[in-house]
């Protein structure tokens, strides 16, 4: 009996993975030249967060399972989300060839059959031309492909549109800081918006990543447990890192500011930072530079005057925190480390921040203006964030307050005009004020209604150049509405 049910089993296994004479598949092609080598290619793919690098926001990805590389044998199991419905992939990696070559092809899945091949053929030393081909059937037959493939189709015109120039503008970004060997990178906050795509662009480049985490149960071999809340972090285990970032601390936009709310964002935010930098500062061999989150915030409600760096501090619970957080790192300053505060603007990308929390009453067509609409907005897309940190990071001219944000930045109408007709949404309503502060208090006021007009003069100037420099550039590449583009 067991014998059958190992033979049923192999069928079962066979009939998924090989096509048989009946079957009748569907082929996607995309080709992209690139001006790097195939093994540079070829390598950025084989490393920690090609996958997830690769993953388009409005198509999310999560890795349950990796066994294995992608060298044949390996597997992967992942869960796909579209809309409300999800479904989970297993696959098995084949026709590996060093350099040049690796596929995966489903064993268990949404498919009949499904086999991705990722080719990189060299043009010489310097380019390759980078192929995805996808042959799929749809269940169902005949019939399944007739009504289902020209869909599918469409939708992977739109992945791989995003995957290539995704990569496209890593690999460019990372040839321009070529370093010496390899760079070691302590991360906090790297399960945040801004930490994951993080860790997964410098683990692509070559970068050795290892998280600092507040949960003992993550521990591994690439990461660091820590408590900054009662002040326990093994200190040794700090010694030889080239550069720390630090993201971490509580969320500010996610609900009203209680009593409660207020001490957990000074807390995680002025102490934690406090106890991260005075633990860096007693290293026999400190990093070469502490990049630590600080947000646009620092200048309160300014109205429509432009700020920079030298600007001096706003009003306000968040313009106070953002100060008191700067000031924390007065330690790793007074060791001599090379000190950078990153006042981030809102961050857009649809999987975290504002973007996620007006996707939905936009698509259902009730997006509009908030109070007058003439506040500004300084913005900065989750690429640009993520490449600036990185650019600065390796830029030893750059330190103390610097301003991460787009160059053109947007009043709050001019975000919501754009939005909709990104998503070809009617955006004629429009939210009072005095709304916004019932359903919010303070954190409304100060941050939903607050005008900051940034000036990113000084990341220009340090030879930082935006992938996404205006707003509408940023919401067709996230929200996948161009169908064929360059970044």
């Amino acid at each position: 009996m067991g014998h059958r049910a190992s033979n049923r089993s192999r069928w079962r296994a066979w009939v998924r993975t090989e096509k048989d004479h009946y079957m009748k598949t569907i082929t996607y092609v995309k080709r992209s030249q690139l001006n790097h080598s195939a093994t540079t290619v070829f390598n950025w793919h084989c490393r920690e967060g090609a996958f997830e690098r690769l993953t388009p926001p409005w198509q999310p990805a999560e890795t349950i399972e990796k066994l294995g590389s992608i060298e044949d044998n390996g597997t992967i199991t992942i869960k796909t989300k579209l809309g409300p419905l999800s479904s989970k992939w297993f696959l098995k990696h084949i026709d590996f060839i060093q350099d040049r070559q690796f596929a995966d092809i489903l064993i268990k899945g949404p498919f009949a059959y499904w086999k991705h091949i990722h080719k990189m053929e060299p043009q010489d030393e310097e380019t390759c031309i980078l192929e995805d081909e996808i042959e799929f059937s749809m269940r169902g037959g005949i019939v399944g492909n007739i009504l289902g493939g020209p869909i599918v189709k469409n939708l992977l015109q739109k992945m791989f549109t995003y995957r290539h120039n995704v990569l496209r503008s890593d690999l460019l970004s990372h040839s321009r800081y070529q370093s010496d060997g390899i760079t070691k990178i302590l991360i906090s906050g790297s399960t945040g918006l801004i930490g994951q795509a993080l860790s997964s662009y410098l683990s692509t480049g070559g970068h050795q990543v290892v998280r600092l985490v507040r949960t003992s149960d993550l521990e591994d071999e690439g990461t660091i447990f820590w408590d900054p809340l009662n002040h326990i972090i093994d200190i040794e285990s700090l010694e030889g890192f080239d550069y720390v970032i630090h993201l971490a601390g509580e969320n500010v936009g996610e609900s009203r500011w209680t009593k409660k709310k207020k001490g957990r964002i000074s807390d995680s935010r002025i102490n934690g930072t406090k106890f991260l930098t005075e633990s860096l500062s007693h290293l026999k061999c400190p990093p070469k530079a502490l990049l630590c989150a600080s947000a646009t915030g620092y200048y309160g409600d300014a109205g429509n005057d432009l700020v920079n760096e030298q600007s001096p501090n706003g009003a306000g619970f968040l313009a106070q925190v953002v100060e008191n957080w700067e000031q924390s790192t007065r330690s790793a300053t007074d060791q001599g480390m090379r000190v950078v505060n990153l006042r981030f603007g809102v961050v857009i990308n649809p999987m975290g921040g504002a973007l996620k929390k007006l996707l939905m009453p936009f698509k259902l067509g009730f997006g509009g203006k908030i109070g007058h609409g003439k506040q500004y907005m300084s913005w900065i897309s989750l690429d640009d964030a993520i490449c600036a940190i990185h650019h600065v990071m390796l830029n030893s001219t750059v330190e103390g307050p610097i301003n991460i944000a787009s160059p053109n930045t947007v009043t709050n109408e001019e975000f919501t005009r754009q939005l909709g007709a990104t998503l070809n949404r009617p955006t004629v309503a429009t939210i009072p004020a005095f709304i916004i502060k019932i359903m919010f208090g303070q954190m409304g006021k100060e941050t939903i209604l607050a005008s900051t007009r940034v000036d990113s003069t000084k990341l220009s100037q340090s030879g930082y150049t935006h992938i996404f420099s205006h707003i509408e550039e940023a919401l067709n590449h996230y929200l996948g509405k161009s169908k064929d583009y360059e970044i």
